[in-house]
């Protein structure tokens, strides 16, 4: 009886956690898009929610297109309808410890289609955010890379700088 009673308990303990790691993903789901006429930029980010079996837990996955003054500069928006293992944005806000989980967090990994590291790799990293802008404009988010080279040989760091934009608000699309 006193196993079952475990069991029990652990089994409703994991569930309310997961529902805790993975609050707010279908806010995040959806095309959002950055556009800056001074600059002629234009970001344009296709989100979906899913289920990372990897990580047991679910996650927001998508692409991105990026253009500079009407020209294509990076584009990865063919993968977003493809399930692959790697997507070029992965983002979560799962964490064993649920007192770091925030609901208007995500953390990002992103591959940046349009730079290379020195071993021929496409850039990678990580540490990165999308996060609401504020509870006022609740179509509105903002993403932020940071260079996040991680532990690697000298000769396989990323470069400094991103072909995508580092830092910008996007609007959900309707």
């Amino acid at each position: 009886m006193k196993t079952l009673v475990i069991v029990i308990f652990t089994s409703i303990f994991s569930v309310n956690l997961q529902a805790q790691h993975t609050a707010n993903l279908d806010f995040y789901a959806g095309t959002w898009k950055y556009e800056n006429q001074q600059t002629g930029e234009e970001f344009i980010l296709k989100l979906r929610k899913t289920f990372s079996s990897f990580l047991s837990t679910e996650c927001v996955v998508g692409a991105y297109t990026y253009k500079k003054n009407g020209q294509i500069v990076t584009d990865c928006m063919d993968k977003f309808s493809l399930n692959l293992n790697i997507m070029p944005v992965f983002a979560t806000n799962s964490y064993i410890d649920t007192v770091l989980v925030n609901p208007n967090r995500l953390y990002m990994f992103v591959t940046d289609y349009g730079k290379f590291c020195p071993n021929g790799d496409k850039k990678r990293t990580s540490s990165n955010e999308l996060l609401l802008v504020s509870s006022a404009t609740p179509n509105k988010i903002r993403w932020i890379l940071k260079n996040d080279e991680g532990e690697g040989l000298t000769d396989e760091l990323p470069p400094e700088e991103f072909s995508i934009p580092e830092d910008m608000i996007l609007t959900k699309q309707p």
